[in-house]
Formats: C-alpha cells, structure tokens, sequence
C-alpha cells in the first residue's frame, strides 16, 4: 500500500471499532520530509486516497488542494522530537476518552500482555484542540513513551508504522474496559513489582 492508501485503510479500522467519529480523530504518516494526513472537514468514515492532505514537512505548505487535519502542528511537534517516529495515530477510543475526563489513570499493569506491549502511558493537561499549546504539550510526553492521554480529549499513539499505533491504542482501549467493568471490585489484582520488572527484563531490556 502507499501512504494514503495506508491512511485509509487504518482509518477504517479505527472507524469501524468505533474509535473515531466523522469528525474526530486524524492519522498521518511522515514520508521524503512529507506529511501525509486525514483531511479537516470531511466524513472520517467516507474518505478517499483523493481526499487525503499532503504537507511539507519543513515549511508547512500544502502540496494539494486538501486542508490538512486541525491538528497538523501537533503532528509536526511530535515528528520533531521523536525521530523513530514515522506514523502517528490521534483517536477518541470510548473508555479512553472517559478515563480522559477522570482524575483516575488507566493501568496498563492490569494484565500481562497489555503491560508487555504498553509499559508506560503519558497524561497531558487540557488545552484547547488545534492550539500551540497542546501541540508543544503533547510532543514534550511522547519525548518517553508510546502512548498518551489528552485531558478531556482522547488519545495520542506513535510508531514506526500504523499497524503498531493501532496495537498500542487497543491494548489501552482493551485495559481502559476491564479497569472501569471492575472499578466497584474490592479486590483487583494488578502485577506486582517483581512481576512487571520480570516483563521488563525480557521484553524491554
């Protein structure tokens, strides 16, 4: 697949889970200092490779006629500081973003595989969408992990193609469902210290 092909066919992933809406969530992928994007003001669930928004990367300037997502500088904030970045992945999953309205966390340490795949999530402050400040906020908590909550907002996840954005943002989806199904249990178990540092010496080392 191309670069927008790509973008379509995660998009639809990601539509049909009911990760992102018509009008929410964008994707992109940096390519020959090029960004590829979803469009701003179009049906997320009904785009074409014709609709996709192609940028440059180093002064910005659209190289078609389709507006790029609102959040492009948020994107182009995250390429900045990460350089094994090449794909980014910007969704409002459900349980995500209602643990994004709580002051409580999401734990991926409630099962094995979702701590092996994401070991640590990042939390940034509200801040208005589109504006400089959450695009300078969120690119400074990606600086040390994957996978971030935006405040009141949703989710960001990087990586070094789609396919691992979308694993990473499942799996925290996947956690963020279990700890709210039991958020009345008395007793949950969550791995211990020595458990998570066995993981981390054979999957993180």
């Amino acid at each position: 697949m191309n670069n927008k092909s790509e973008i379509i066919y995660w998009l639809n992933r990601c539509y049909n889970k009911e990760y992102t809406t018509i009008s929410g969530g964008n994707l992109s992928c940096l390519s020959d200092d090029r960004i590829f994007c979803t469009p701003t003001g179009k049906d997320k669930g009904n785009l074409s490779e014709k609709d996709i928004a192609v940028i440059s990367f180093n002064d910005m300037r659209p190289e078609n006629e389709n507006n790029p997502t609102m959040e492009i500088n948020m994107h182009k904030a995250i390429y900045t500081v990460r350089n094994d970045v090449k794909y980014i992945m910007h969704i409002h999953p459900t349980y995500c973003s209602m643990f994004s309205a709580l002051k409580r966390r999401i734990r991926t340490d409630i099962m094995s595989e979702s701590y092996i795949v994401l070991p640590e999530v990042g939390y940034v402050n509200y801040s208005m969408p589109s504006t400089k400040k959450l695009a300078e906020d969120a690119a400074e908590a990606l600086k040390t992990t994957d996978a971030v909550i935006l405040r009141n907002h949703g989710i960001i996840t990087v990586g070094k193609s789609f396919r691992e954005c979308f694993t990473k943002a499942e799996v925290l989806e996947h956690s963020a469902k279990i700890q709210y199904l039991l958020h009345d249990s008395k007793d949950i178990r969550y791995l211990t210290d020595n458990e998570k540092k066995e993981i981390e010496s054979n999957f993180h080392s």
